[in-house]
């Protein structure tokens, strides 16, 4: 059989085609390669840079001490220290116990304020023997009677040891007294906060509280 005279002829198109080809293989051939080698090869992932972001902490505030500037007291009978505000009166000081105001008394003052006693005994207390002293000889204030006033006690730390805490039943003068009892040894310690509640804008009882919380036993 004879092939057509088109195709056996050999053209300069034809031989640019072939020469492009025959150059194009061996890259083409290449390049299918390494696509082969990468998809046959286990792929390897970078690691990423982990980078720590510093976080704010917020530094925690405290609270002013309000008795950072008061006066210092200490009766060394007693053997109790305090810190009272610059503005109050210390009014008495003796062997026995002090007293201190929030207006001067002798000015005219209501007399407001704090005032400690304290009263030895020949032995020492215990629990039992100081509430029944109490009964018999301090559960008497305000218009109750001792057993309902031993009642309503509450208990409150003073210089780190458990105090009993009455109030009066009545505010004759606007002054309502507020009863502290606690024993150290063979004494016993009566405190008596004396508040002008028609004077709420002196906060006499907020100030009451910051005062007996600085109440210690002074170093001997």
């Amino acid at each position: 059989m004879e092939l057509p005279k088109g195709l056996t002829t050999v053209t300069t198109l034809s031989k640019i085609l072939a020469g492009t080809l025959f150059i194009l293989f061996p890259f083409i051939g290449f390049y299918l390669g390494m696509k082969y080698q990468m998809f046959l090869s286990p792929k390897v992932v970078e690691p990423t840079a982990v980078t720590n972001t510093p976080t704010s902490t917020k530094t925690p505030t405290t609270s002013p001490d309000p008795t950072a500037d008061w006066k210092t007291y200490t009766n060394n009978t007693t053997g109790i220290s305090f810190k009272y505000p610059q503005s109050w009166y210390l009014h008495s000081d003796g062997e026995e116990g002090f007293s201190i105001f929030s207006t001067n008394p002798e000015m005219g003052g209501n007399l407001a304020g704090i005032s400690m006693r304290m009263k030895t005994y020949s032995t020492n207390f215990n629990d039992s023997t100081f509430m029944k002293k109490l009964e018999q000889e301090y559960l008497s204030f305000g218009h109750g009677n001792v057993e309902e006033n031993r009642k309503a006690l509450r208990i409150v730390l003073i210089a780190g040891i458990k105090a009993y805490s009455g109030d009066s039943d009545a505010a004759p003068e606007n002054l309502w007294d507020h009863y502290y009892f606690f024993y150290h040894n063979n004494k016993i310690y009566d405190i008596t906060a004396t508040e002008d509640i028609g004077f709420p804008e002196r906060k006499e009882s907020e100030l009451f509280n910051q005062i007996l919380s600085t109440f210690k036993f002074a170093p001997q």
